[in-house]
This record gives C-alpha cells, sequence and structure tokens, in this order.
C-alpha cells in the first residue's frame, strides 16, 4: 500500500499537470499548504516558505515534504474516510521523509497514530 501510494504520487507530479498557486486565501497563518478543490490545484501558503526552528531539515526537503503531502490530499481526497486520509498523508510525508534520509517533521509523526484510522 506504501508504495503503491508513493509511486501514484510520483506520476501525479511527474504527469498529471497538478498547477502550484502562492496563495491560500482564508487559511490560517501556520497553514504550509492545502489541496484545492478541483483535484488539480496546490495552495502554497506563506508558512510553505519557512522552515520552523529546530525541525533540522534544509528548505527544500521540507518543502519537498509539504508537496508530497498535498499530492497524496488531490489523489485520494475523494476516496479515503477524511480523517483516516488526513492521517496516512502524515504518515506516508514522515515515512518518504526517513526513507530518503531525512528527518520527519515531528508534526506529522504526532498525527500519524494508530488510534486515528477506523
Amino acid at each position: 500500500n506504501v508504495a503503491h501510494r508513493l509511486r501514484k504520487a510520483a506520476d501525479a507530479l511527474t504527469k498529471r499537470g497538478l498547477h502550484y498557486r502562492c496563495a491560500c486565501p482564508g487559511a490560517p497563518a501556520t497553514r504550509r499548504g492545502q489541496a484545492a478543490p478541483g483535484g488539480i490545484h496546490i495552495d502554497l501558503c506563506n508558512a510553505f516558505w519557512n522552515v520552523p526552528a529546530g525541525l533540522r531539515m534544509d528548505a527544500t526537503t521540507f518543502r519537498a515534504g509539504i508537496i508530497l503531502h498535498e499530492t497524496l490530499h488531490v489523489i485520494y481526497e475523494s476516496i479515503d474516510d477524511a480523517g483516516a486520509h488526513r492521517a496516512n498523508d502524515h504518515c506516508y510525508e514522515a515515512f518518504a521523509m526517513r526513507a530518503a534520509g531525512h528527518a520527519a517533521d515531528r508534526s506529522d509523526v504526532r498525527q500519524c497514530r494508530p488510534d486515528r484510522f477506523p
């Protein structure tokens, strides 16, 4: 399941024609990104550009994790139960970061808990 979802995300990033916008109207200041309605847009919010202090991750890796996370939202938003879906995206992002030899965002690790899944 993990490999399947990450391959689908890679396909979406390279073949699907996702569009990125540097705006998140109405989003809280802490939001990093969001999958916009319509299935092909990812909004990059102001917090996307600022690596949180103490994360021990370079800016490029931090932003790549956010884009992966939001891409999974675009692909699976209409398929999964919303609660499990959101938890899954945090888990997949944390897994991908660690598998690539990077630190995982502690926020993703905290939100990736067994009690969040049906």
